[in-house]
């Protein structure tokens, strides 16, 4: 679904860069294929107790600017070049955890909106 929300959105020769931005992400963390990040991935899911939301570590942050990549939208870089996090349009796809060199994002906890009181 995303991939081809971003071929709509960008053409069709993102596919060849997502391709070799794959590549390189699976060399870079020793895997060998997408079935091993799967299963990475598996192990790390957060129980369905409600949303979970990205947080970022500004004291880690080296303000690189992957993570506004996010297909939702939801991270983009501030005045200095570090991340904020708009927690309405997240969805807690972790997306922006993996795309994170230095491990700077995370999501946390079940983050239950309520309506504001009139």
């Amino acid at each position: 679904m995303q991939v081809g929300a971003a071929a709509m959105m960008y053409g069709l020769g993102v596919v060849n860069e997502l391709q070799g931005g794959l590549s390189f992400f699976l060399a870079e963390r020793g895997l060998r294929s997408v079935s091993e990040l799967v299963a990475t991935a598996e192990a790390q899911t957060i129980p369905p107790t409600g949303k979970a939301v990205c947080e970022v570590d500004l004291a880690t942050c080296t303000g690189c600017g992957n993570c506004s990549r996010c297909p939702h939208r939801a991270i983009a870089l501030d005045g200095r070049g570090m991340p904020t996090v708009d927690r309405d349009r997240c969805v807690g796809c972790a997306l922006c955890v993996q795309l994170c060199l230095v491990g700077s994002l995370s999501l946390h906890g079940s983050a239950v909106r309520t309506a504001a009181a009139p």
